[in-house]
């Protein structure tokens, strides 16, 4: 009975010294709550909670992220490399929004070189017209400016 602390009398898995079971929304232990911090971090695990993994302390939204450990430490729903907190693997810059070589930001610079070739690539939206097209209207209007004079 609830006078021997038994906090639910039409219950019999909900008694004082019982195991509780976590996310269930039942009081099993009689504590006066369900379990939902099963790694005592601060933060609710389960599918109400925002902490994904409440087996490990050392992980919940609160937490920073650990580059290249392969975990999503800080429960944002990335880990590493996608992670906004971590550089790319082989950026060696400061600057996270940045992945060419220096540590400047450049507006103009839209990172479309990629690291360690000569290569530029065009992104949608693009505009300018390739370097070798340019070459090539050059070339013909020469010709043609030639073909008037002789």
């Amino acid at each position: 009975s609830t006078c021997d602390g038994d906090c639910d009398d039409d219950d019999v898995g909900a008694y004082p010294g019982n195991d509780e079971i976590p996310y269930d929304g039942v009081d099993q232990d009689c504590d006066g709550a369900d379990l939902s911090d099963v790694d005592g971090d601060g933060y609710d695990g389960g599918t109400a909670g925002d902490d994904c993994d409440d087996e490990d302390p050392d992980v919940n939204p609160g937490a920073e992220e650990i580059c290249e450990d392969g975990a999503d430490n800080d429960c944002d729903g990335l880990a590493d490399d996608e992670d906004d907190d971590c550089e790319p693997a082989g950026d060696d810059d400061t600057t996270s929004d940045d992945d060419d070589d220096d540590d400047t930001t450049d507006p103009a610079d839209d990172d479309t070189e990629e690291e360690g070739t000569d290569c530029t690539c065009r992104q949608a939206g693009d505009r300018r017209p390739p370097t070798s097209a340019l070459l090539t209207l050059g070339l013909l209007t020469w010709l043609a400016a030639r073909r008037r004079r002789s």
